[in-house]
C-alpha cells in the first residue's frame, strides 16, 4: 500500500520541463506542511552565513586554495560514493547539503531528488543546479531524514553522505527505515559518516600539537576535545553503524574508509604551515602526493563508507 502524500507546490527552477519529468516529479516528492519540529531542526541547522559567503559553490570548493589538500577529503568520499552509487531512474540524496552528488550523478539518473533539514541548504542547493543548468530534472525539498515526503519502492540509489552523524540518535533507526521504505527492491544505498575512533584520535593529535597556541588565545587547553558545533553532531563506531543498518533490515554488501584528512574537522596545526608551502610548489605537492598515498592505504581515513541494498524478496 502506498504511503499517503499532501499534495503542495514544489520548487520549480525551469518553467520549460517537460511534462513526463513534471508528473514524476509531482507524484515523487510533494513537498509536507512545515511543522514545528521541521522548523525546530531547520533553526539548530542555521547556515544562513555559511551559504552567503560561499554562494554558487559546491563544498569542495570553498577550501582557499593553500588547503586544497584538505579539500581531497570532499575529492575522495565523492569519487567513492559515486564508484557505488550504481545507476538508475530516480536519486535520492538524504541531507543533499550544497548539491554536490545530485550534481555529479546527473547523467547517470532521470530524476534527481535531494531533502535536507536546513532551508538555507535547501535554497543554496537549488541555486547551485539552477546556475549549472540541471533544474530541469532535480528536485530538492526541505525535509527531516526520519519523515520521508516520497512513495513507498520509489527510488533505485538513497545516499546519506555526512548527514547521519546530524540525525538526533532517538531518530536514526526511523531515518534508516525511511530509507529502506523508499527505496525499490534490489536498490542501493550508500551511507557516509565519520568514525569516532578516527575523529577523536585526529583530535587528539592535533590538540597536542596546538597547546602553545591554545595557551597564546587563552581560551584554555583541550586535549580530547572535537570542535564544539551549535548543532546535532554524534559520531559512532563501525560496530555501531553496523548493528544500526542490521536492526533496520538494511543489508550491508560492502565496507571501507574514506577520506584522509590530518586534523579533526579543522585545518588545525598545519594550515599556517600549508600557506607557506604554498609558495613553494613543488613541496606543496610533494605534501599533496603523500597525503594521497595515505589516503589509498585506508587505514587513517575519517570516514566510514557502507554500501547496502534492499532485498528483492524483501517483505514489509
Amino acid at each position: 500500500m502506498k504511503t499517503p502524500t499532501v499534495a503542495q507546490p514544489e520548487y520549480r527552477a525551469d518553467a520549460h520541463r517537460n511534462d513526463t519529468v513534471d508528473r514524476a516529479l509531482d507524484r515523487a516528492s510533494p513537498c509536507e506542511p512545515k511543522n514545528d519540529r521541521v522548523s525546530q531542526i531547520s533553526d539548530e541547522f542555521a547556515y544562513a552565513n555559511r551559504c552567503r559567503s560561499f554562494r554558487g559553490k559546491f563544498w569542495d570548493e570553498t577550501y582557499a586554495p593553500a588547503l586544497a589538500v584538505y579539500a581531497r577529503l570532499a575529492h575522495h568520499r565523492n569519487e567513492r560514493v559515486m564508484a557505488h552509487a550504481g545507476k538508475g531512474q530516480r536519486l535520492l540524496d538524504v541531507g543533499c547539503g550544497f548539491g554536490d552528488l545530485l550534481y555529479h550523478l546527473r547523467g547517470r539518473f532521470a530524476e534527481l531528488h535531494g531533502v535536507d533539514p536546513s532551508i538555507d541548504m535547501v535554497q543554496h542547493a537549488r541555486d547551485n543546479m539552477e546556475q549549472r543548468g540541471v533544474a530541469s530534472n532535480c528536485s530538492i525539498s526541505q525535509a527531516l531524514g526520519e519523515k520521508l515526503p516520497f512513495e513507498e519502492d520509489w527510488f533505485d540509489t538513497v545516499l546519506m553522505t555526512d548527514a547521519y552523524e546530524h540525525i538526533h540518535p532517538p531518530q536514526r533507526d526511523a531515518a534508516l527505515r525511511e530509507v529502506r521504505r523508499v527505496l525499490r527492491p534490489g536498490g542501493r544505498f550508500v551511507i557516509v559518516t565519520p568514525s569516532a575512533r578516527a575523529i577523536h584520535a585526529w583530535a587528539f593529535m592535533d590538540n597536542m600539537l596546538t597547546i602553545p597556541r591554545q595557551i597564546k588565545a587563552g581560551k584554555g587547553v583541550h586535549i580530547f576535545s572535537t570542535t564544539p558545533k551549535a548543532y546535532c553532531e554524534i559520531f559512532c563506531s563501525k560496530r555501531e553503524l553496523l548493528g544500526d543498518l542490521k536492526a533496520a533490515r538494511i543489508g550491508v554488501q560492502a565496507f571501507e574508509r574514506v577520506g584522509f584528512y590530518p586534523a579533526p574537522e579543522r585545518p588545525g596545526f598545519w594550515e599556517p604551515y600549508l600557506h607557506k608551502l604554498r609558495k613553494r610548489q613543488q613541496a606543496y605537492d610533494c605534501v599533496a602526493r603523500s597525503c594521497r598515498w595515505i589516503e589509498r592505504l585506508g587505514l587513517l581515513n575519517q570516514k566510514m563508507l557502507v554500501r547496502c541494498s534492499r532485498s528483492t524478496r524483501d517483505r514489509r
